[in-house]
């Protein structure tokens, strides 16, 4: 849904009966939405997506989040990772890469605790808790994405090993991955 907000301004200018040049008359007029029997303000019109994407295909626009990847809503469960998810958007934005690597491991550091009131829940047993109605198999390969993710994240945190430099798209493609696994997660609660 898209929205129009504005007003359209008219002057007008004409000569007074003697060919004299008046002063202009200014006005404003909001841009209304004429339906049946009302008028809106702000003129909203919708775009099909696919119409929508193929726009931003022609001009060359690639922000993932907004093209492809809306922030997915949480239930009251997952505020505190929502928090952090967007805090971690933030501050890749800002082009602060340790900050946003930190805010998304915090992001699922507090799943257990927020969902099931346990800081030490591991891992599996989360996903057990979550996911009881899933294959065993599957479980299993969201814990491995969710390893592996957990895995990247403590890489570009701990300076264990050789020193690691993490960037701009290290980040991106880390916050992605953490918004689709967080969204997915939040729907199996």
């Amino acid at each position: 849904m898209f929205e129009i907000r504005g007003q359209v301004g008219m002057m007008s200018v004409w000569p007074d009966p003697l060919g004299k040049p008046l002063s202009p008359s200014f006005s404003w007029q909001y841009v209304y939405q004429a339906t049946a029997n009302q008028t809106g303000y702000p003129l909203r019109f919708s775009v099909p997506q696919s119409e929508w994407a193929a726009l931003l295909n022609q001009i060359g626009f690639r922000h993932i989040t907004l093209y492809e990847f809306p922030l997915p809503p949480f239930p009251p469960t997952f505020s505190r990772s929502e928090d952090r998810l967007k805090e971690a958007w933030e501050h890749h934005r800002a082009g602060r890469t340790d900050e946003a690597l930190l805010a998304c491991r915090q992001a699922f550091e507090c799943l257990g605790f927020e969902i099931y009131g346990d800081g030490q829940l591991a891992r599996r047993a989360l996903l057990d808790r979550m996911m009881p109605s899933e294959s065993a198999q599957k479980r299993e390969v969201v814990e491995k994405i969710w390893e592996s993710l957990q895995n990247f994240l403590n890489m570009g945190v701990h300076d264990r090993n050789s020193p690691v430099t993490l960037g701009h798209s290290d980040t991106e493609m880390t916050l992605v991955c953490a918004t689709a696994l967080l969204g997915f997660l939040a729907k199996m609660k």
